[in-house]
């Protein structure tokens, strides 16, 4: 990869020599990796702030190494490191921070230990003692004899039936659901996506995986963002079950997916996942 004099590497110079040396224009490139043309050519002059959001970034950018043979992690490591570095972090994540940032976890991980044991510990208390109430008033209720054990389970019988009607009655099914099943199932490396859970949980934050990779889940309503379009074949989603057939596109395009299994577009697609 093309670095400079002192050994750093330069993200947009990487790209393009390579992109020059496999014989590549900007258009066969768009074609193959989806990324519209002029985000192609801000990667490759790191006009960063002509790109959507940090995550849309670092997913074009394993896209486009990955199609180049290039190293996505170093990459996108440098992306991190001399672009978000700024905002997301002073201190370079490099590895030693992270097993750093690994035993601090795990050193605090005891402490919280007793206390939940403590709770839990409660919990069983009182469950039993409230168990071992319930039984001792049952206990009383019953004893009132053969005669009255015939009453009561006359009496039993007749509010069973009227409990059994008012079953009937409350298992009509609900008009609308309000949930909504869901499904993603990625079909490609490095598919530039956003999918988020009731508006603010992202599910796949940027990129989705590898392909073969799935993302079940059920929410109240999903945003799905392509910040550079798709090809229909890259990806399937499944609403209860059930393949829902998306329009071939290439610009950028958002979702927003609610009960029962009503997807709508967006005119915001530019958002960045939270």
């Amino acid at each position: 990869m093309a670095t400079e004099p002192g050994g750093e590497l330069r993200i947009g110079n990487a790209l393009k020599e390579a992109r020059t040396r496999a014989g590549l224009d900007i258009r066969t490139v768009e074609d193959k990796t989806k990324i519209r043309t002029r985000y192609l050519r801000a990667l490759e002059s790191e006009e960063w702030d002509t790109l959507p959001g940090h995550a849309y970034v670092k997913g074009f950018l394993r896209t486009y190494a990955n199609l180049l043979g290039l190293d996505a992690d170093a990459l996108v490591d440098e992306y991190r490191r001399t672009v978000e570095g700024p905002q997301a972090s002073p201190v370079p994540l490099g590895e030693g921070v992270l097993q750093a940032r690994r035993r601090v976890r795990e050193s605090r991980a005891p402490s919280g230990g007793p206390s939940r044991g403590l709770i839990v510990g409660g919990l069983v208390v009182v469950i039993v003692a409230i168990l071992l109430v319930l039984g001792l008033t049952a206990s009383e209720d019953g004893g009132g004899g053969d005669e009255g054990k015939g009453k009561g389970d006359r009496k039993e019988r007749k509010q069973g039936k009227g409990d059994k009607g008012k079953g009937r009655q409350a298992a009509k099914p609900e008009s609308s659901p309000k949930r909504v099943e869901l499904r993603f199932v990625t079909n490609t490396d490095g598919l530039p996506v956003c999918l988020l859970r009731n508006g603010k949980e992202p599910l796949i934050d940027g990129v989705a995986g590898s392909a073969g990779s799935e993302e079940t889940a059920t929410g109240e309503s999903f945003d799905l963002r392509f910040p550079a379009g798709y090809d229909v074949g890259q990806f399937d989603l499944f609403l209860g079950g059930d393949k829902h057939k998306f329009a071939e596109v290439s610009d950028p395009q958002a979702f927003r997916i609610t009960p029962p299994r009503t997807v709508e577009s967006l005119e915001n697609t530019s958002e960045d996942c939270p």
